[in-house]
């Protein structure tokens, strides 16, 4: 080829290719989308045994009320028993032996209101701390309207 036969003009053509690793690459596909059927599957059994603990807290929490409501009648009757035998001791209707026995009995029923009113606390705070409602029970923590005082 001669000066006067060359143009300027050119062409280049490269052709590269790459075939990376072949079939790992689709094994790769799989098992990535094993890991994240297997993680579903493990978030929608972690969701499960958190509805059920949910569930058996909310029932606990309910028992817990109901025994804390009989606790709280079961005192007023003691108390207003042990008050009568009280009154009736001086004038010889009741004997020290009862007395003492009523006095007892008041002050075992007020141990067991305090009893159902922890479980009351402990059910609802386990109940509050697993649905994220923790800062609810603070507001109410020393006050409960159901109990009278004596």
């Amino acid at each position: 080829i001669t000066d006067a036969e060359r143009s300027d003009t050119r062409l280049l053509v490269v052709m590269e290719s790459n075939f990376g690793a072949g079939l790992a690459t689709l094994s790769n596909i799989e098992a990535a989308s094993s890991r994240e059927q297997s993680l579903v599957q493990e978030r929608e059994a972690a969701l499960r045994e958190l509805r059920s603990e949910v569930a058996d807290l909310w029932y606990q929490r309910d028992a817990a009320n109901l025994r804390f409501d009989s606790a709280v009648q079961t005192r007023l009757s003691a108390e207003r028993v042990s008050a009568s035998y009280r009154r009736q001791y001086p004038i010889g209707q009741k004997s020290w032996l009862d007395l003492m026995n009523a006095v007892r009995e008041a002050t075992s029923a007020g141990l067991a209101v305090e009893d159902a009113r922890a479980d009351v606390f402990r059910s609802s705070w386990r109940l509050a701390t697993l649905t994220g409602n923790a800062a609810s029970l603070f507001a109410d923590i020393h006050s409960d309207p159901r109990d009278p005082q004596p």
